[in-house]
């Protein structure tokens, strides 16, 4: 049998409150958490592709998103869904998509840090969002015409008026970090 040939297939009871932890070796691996009641999740990739997503908001908190990218391509969707508490993510080689859509209502607050690799992060337009820049800021991309600027701090312009918000703090090296809104 040759590796292309493996496959695992995992379902779980949505009722029951969850502390997931998946470390990905090579390949490609897919995580649906749609329906789940995910508390706390620790997501660790050695090389391949990583896909996750939520579809639907879940009905408790989620306290924890911890996850780091190797080698490879990691994509994060519907993570206003699961609006995890506390989210810190460290991306490596390769290129990270962190997608914070859904429709969530809790306020969420993340540290991403950014080695060598890409990380692109896709707000939807209805999440307030706050931005601290620490690091290398010649690899970021911010829109001005989504945030305005003071220092090394971005602020969305509903901010204030959202009924979801993110703070979110980036840390770049050598790699680089687009931060961007999404109708």
């Amino acid at each position: 049998m040759s590796t292309e040939d493996t496959r695992m297939g995992l379902s779980l009871a949505g009722g029951l409150p969850l502390e997931l932890r998946f470390e990905t070796g090579a390949g490609e691996n897919q995580l649906d958490l749609t329906g789940l009641n995910v508390r706390r999740l620790v997501l660790q990739q050695g090389a391949g592709e990583v896909k996750l997503w939520a579809d639907s908001p879940q009905a408790e908190p989620c306290q924890l998103l911890e996850a780091s990218s190797g080698v490879g391509e990691m994509q994060l969707r519907g993570l206003s869904n699961l609006a995890p508490e506390e989210i810190d993510f460290k991306g490596g080689i390769g290129h990270a998509m962190l997608d914070f859509s859904g429709e969530g209502t809790r306020n969420m607050r993340a540290h991403l840090a950014v080695g060598i690799g890409q990380i692109e992060v896709v707000l939807p337009r209805r999440l307030g969002v706050r931005l601290d820049v620490e690091g290398n800021t010649s690899g970021l991309q911010v829109s001005d015409t989504d945030f305005r600027k003071a220092g090394n701090t971005y602020t969305s312009h509903k901010y204030a008026d959202s009924p979801q918000r993110l703070e979110l703090t980036v840390a770049t090296g050598l790699g680089g970090a687009s931060i961007r809104f999404t109708d």
